[in-house]
């Protein structure tokens, strides 16, 4: 009966079983059904299989504590949302924890250790979403990933690309048949 309630609503099943009732089982049903309900989780009863359970239900990472964190719980955060990157301790922020996070839609690379920042991130980055061109940091930005980003693009954001770009890069920009190129190929365009 008490599963049954917690794998119903997770929160109002922790907070009205009697605690001389609950078990492992009651809350990991408790936090798969409700991820919040982590929270009210007796600590006796938390434990690593507890916590993954948390992150598959969709719990912010933040909510885990750091020294129940390993590499693959870093994994399965970042697989199931981008932004938990932030959240992912130093130590597993490895350079293919950043290309998962960088592979979804979202900007993440204000958590991605500058050792991992490099021209081959950043057009496996745009590779994945063009428009990430305009989330890099202007100055590492070459022309070559704008020609990228704008030859991957369809018309509509190939335009808003454009239109985001520095104007001494944009003026320089022409396009044939579809195709984006240089007028003036070898000539780094900003100063």
């Amino acid at each position: 009966m008490c599963i049954a309630v917690a794998h119903i609503d997770g929160v109002f099943a922790l907070e009205n079983i009697p605690p001389y009732i609950l078990t492992r089982e009651i809350c990991i049903h408790a936090v798969k059904s409700n991820p919040a309900a982590l929270a009210l989780v007796p600590e006796h009863f938390q434990h690593r299989e507890l916590y993954l359970h948390a992150v598959d239900a969709g719990l912010e990472f933040n909510h885990i504590p750091d020294n129940a964190k390993d590499y693959q719980m870093c994994i399965r955060a970042v697989a199931a949302s981008a932004w938990n990157l932030k959240h992912v301790p130093m130590r597993f922020r490895t350079r293919g924890l950043c290309q998962l996070a960088i592979r979804s839609q979202f900007v993440v690379f204000d958590y991605i250790p500058l050792c991992h920042r490099d021209n081959e991130l950043y057009y496996e980055a745009i590779n994945f979403n063009s428009e990430l061109v305009l989330y890099i940091p202007e100055e590492l930005v070459t022309n070559d990933m704008y020609l990228c980003a704008l030859n991957s693009s369809d018309e509509r954001l190939a335009k808003h690309i454009i239109d985001n770009m520095p104007a001494c890069v944009a003026k320089n920009i022409t396009c044939v048949n579809g195709t984006y190129t240089l007028k003036n190929r070898f000539k780094r365009v900003c100063m």
